[in-house]
């Protein structure tokens, strides 16, 4: 039942519909209003505490419909964004077993489809490999629920983690961490699919966001001895990775205009000379960091096309491990030197994975990601208090030139967090 909670009758919500003005489609976002309706069975309804902007975030709302699925997300017309954060739940429906009123949950964003036949969702819990390709992600469209940036959200009990209960209520800091659960989850997933890619001991980091803070703290829990270059145009973000481990993380600055060339796909010979720099720059680190060796493991976490960077002999071995988890690139292509290259396996691995996946990313937080999340990703992110400041600070992040490969970090507070007793 619904708890004593202010204002359940209505919820406020971030939404995005394409408008058409002179014939030019364009990408609108907006607060609006609607009414809650009732929980069907096995739903809650939770009050949005804490939600992070990241990566796939920019690239979704991107006025010009940058993001390679932007059409599905709009395949109802308008969606609500928001696959992760975390939450008080405030009324739980009928067939629900795990979760209780006033319990914190994580939303992992991930939920199966309706097929009891379907191996991937009722087995492996691989939502993202759906046997029916129906498996849905919150907040992406396709009749997916709507997402978490949002002052209140419907959510399948199923795609939610429990992170605290009721009886025993966290503070804010012990809280705040849980937003990124999701995200955790993601990584690990992408790290530990396949058994032999947390024996690797030499990562080429792409990218010096989120995603790559969380996935050198993974490799480096699971492998104290691995080391680790992380290359990225960013400093700022430079500076903050490499504290994490300064004995076990070098990194590279690339120029911005390399970065902006390879973004805009620009023709070969505008980027040719600064590419072929770059690589052998990440070559003469590897060698000089790695002992004389190459990666074994790559992990392309970047929202731009960076692929030209590493998918070429001078950085990959044989047995090597590349992971393609950012979004923003346009083709992998390997050329016939790679195609030689034995043993190399390129994964796509998408999503939070499996139910114990989920939870072990749930523990891992509590035992030692809150520090790395709180310290890098939260601790110098901009706070947004609720959706109007939100709405306003993405708004000027879309302004041109849009240049969101470089959009600060920054978390929306839809709902100001104050323990339940």
């Amino acid at each position: 039942m619904v708890d004593s909670v202010r204002k359940t009758e209505k919820m406020n919500q971030q939404i995005r519909t394409w408008q058409i003005a002179d014939g030019i489609r364009d990408l609108k976002t907006a607060v609006v209003e609607k009414p809650l309706r009732a929980l069907q069975s096995g739903e809650i309804l939770i009050e949005v505490l804490f939600v992070p902007i990241h990566g796939s975030f920019w690239l979704a709302s991107n006025p010009d419909g940058i993001h390679p699925r932007y059409e599905e997300f709009l395949s109802d017309g308008s969606f609500v964004f928001g696959n992760g954060g975390v939450g008080r739940v405030i009324s739980v429906a009928g067939g629900c077993s795990g979760t209780r009123v006033g319990d914190y949950v994580s939303v992992m964003g991930h939920l199966p489809c309706a097929n009891d036949s379907c191996y991937a969702c009722r087995v492996l819990h691989h939502y993202t490999e759906c046997d029916f390709d129906e498996g849905k992600i919150v907040g992406h469209g396709q009749g997916a629920p709507d997402g978490t940036f949002s002052c209140y959200c419907i959510l399948p009990e199923s795609v939610c983690e429990v992170c605290f209960s009721a009886s025993d209520p966290p503070s804010e800091k012990e809280l705040m961490p849980y937003m990124f659960g999701f995200l955790l989850a993601d990584v690990r997933n992408a790290m530990a699919r396949d058994p032999e890619t947390l024996c690797k001991h030499r990562l080429l980091l792409i990218g010096a966001g989120y995603s790559s803070h969380l996935a050198a703290w993974i490799l480096l829990r699971f492998s104290p001895q691995a080391r680790i270059v992380v290359v990225d145009t960013l400093q700022e973000r430079l500076k903050s990775i490499v504290q994490i481990a300064p004995e076990s993380i070098r990194i590279i600055a690339l120029p911005r205009r390399l970065v902006d060339g390879l973004n805009a796909l620009l023709p070969d010979q505008k980027v040719g000379a600064q590419l072929a720099a770059a690589i052998e720059k990440i070559e003469n680190c590897m060698g000089g960091f790695f002992g004389h060796r190459k990666c074994d493991l790559v992990l392309d976490a970047s929202s731009g096309n960076s692929i030209p960077l590493w998918a070429n002999s001078r950085v990959l071995r044989p047995g090597t491990h590349c992971i393609l988890f950012g979004f923003g690139s346009d083709r992998l292509t390997l050329s016939q030197e790679c195609l030689q290259i034995s043993g190399l396996r390129i994964l796509t691995s998408r999503g939070v994975g499996d139910v114990e996946n989920r939870r072990a990313a749930i523990e891992l937080i509590r035992l030692g990601a809150a520090d790395i999340i709180l310290d890098k990703l939260i601790r110098g992110a901009q706070k947004l208090e609720g959706l109007d400041q939100a709405l306003a600070f993405i708004r000027t992040q879309h302004e041109l030139p849009r240049d969101l490969y470089r959009a600060p970090n920054a978390y929306i507070v839809p709902n100001e967090f104050s323990p339940k007793q």
